[in-house]
């Protein structure tokens, strides 16, 4: 059943809505429907988190110009490092920002980044990117390579530290609309770069970015490629990206880039999917095989 559900908006809000409670519920006119019950996250009337690229002022407003819009889908799983009762739901919440919807969309320089944010139930409303631990991607060798600098990344809510986030992505104009993916221990992004003036809505270029879900630095693994001895973070593609998904078999695994060209680029993914050293108590994935059955006759 569903129990939580996670929204974006243009103003750089991230709603996180309860809606735990089902079927009929007691009330003082009687017997309702559960939905009734269904909250904003702790019940407090404020978003979860706030994306803004500055210091929110004094009535904790992100000002306007400094507004980072949600306009992909969030991807959600557990945190494997944080499972007690008191955080619950436990939730690890990852976006990015920008949006690629009006004319004039294509031509805004904003700051754009990308969050990885740790929900802990009512200890964790109202955040911002003074409660994250900031990143920073560099260019990693000319041919626009990147990597991200490495950080220790606490998640702790006597320290209001609830993850991490880019500091901004690097390039002009560069933001995210297309939705994450998490394969084995590795998170992907892909970001956007328009073309000023352009009237053709798929001329541009951008990054497909691999990262470790619980830091943000580079991948544990070789997804992108490796540069003496460091696992790529970052790579440039030459043209629009418009989705990008992952083929599994039993002899190999693909990263298959679609551009707005028609082209679809195949990446082979080498090295172990989930490396047990890196991941704490709960795991991000479970073993395959069968997880529920049902009597059919």
């Amino acid at each position: 059943d569903i129990d939580r559900i996670y929204a974006g908006d243009l103003h750089g809000n991230m709603w996180t809505f309860d809606v735990s409670a089902t079927g009929l519920v007691a009330g003082t006119d009687g017997h309702r429907n559960g939905a009734a019950q269904w909250k904003v996250h702790a019940a407090l009337e404020e978003p979860f988190f706030t994306a803004c690229s500055a210091a929110l002022n004094q009535h904790g407003v992100c000002p306007r110009d400094n507004r980072q819009p949600i306009t992909s889908t969030p991807l959600i799983t557990n945190n494997p490092i944080q499972i007690d009762d008191d955080t619950r739901p436990n939730y690890l919440v990852f976006f990015g920002t920008g949006q690629y919807v009006t004319n004039d969309d294509k031509e805004s320089e904003n700051t754009q980044t990308f969050y990885g944010i740790w929900d802990a139930g009512i200890s964790s409303a109202g955040l911002n990117q003074s409660n994250l631990t900031a990143r920073t991607i560099n260019a990693l060798d000319a041919n626009g390579n990147r990597t991200i600098a490495s950080a220790i990344v606490n998640y702790s809510v006597s320290d209001g530290l609830y993850g991490w986030y880019f500091t901004s992505l690097p390039v002009s104009k560069e933001r995210v609309v297309l939705n994450p993916l998490l394969f084995g221990n590795t998170l992907l992004f892909q970001t956007l770069i328009p073309v000023s003036g352009a009237c053709n809505a798929t001329a541009g270029s951008g990054f497909i970015m691999a990262v470790d879900p619980l830091t943000g630095g580079n991948p544990t693994i070789d997804v992108l490629g490796n540069s003496d001895g460091v696992n790529v973070a970052g790579i440039r593609v030459s043209s629009v990206i418009v989705g990008s998904s992952i083929t599994k078999t039993d002899d190999d695994n693909k990263l298959n880039i679609k551009t707005a060209d028609g082209e679809i680029t195949e990446r082979s993914i080498s090295g172990s999917v989930v490396d047990p050293s890196n991941i704490g108590p709960g795991g991000f994935f479970k073993e395959k095989g069968r997880k529920s059955w049902t009597i059919l006759q």
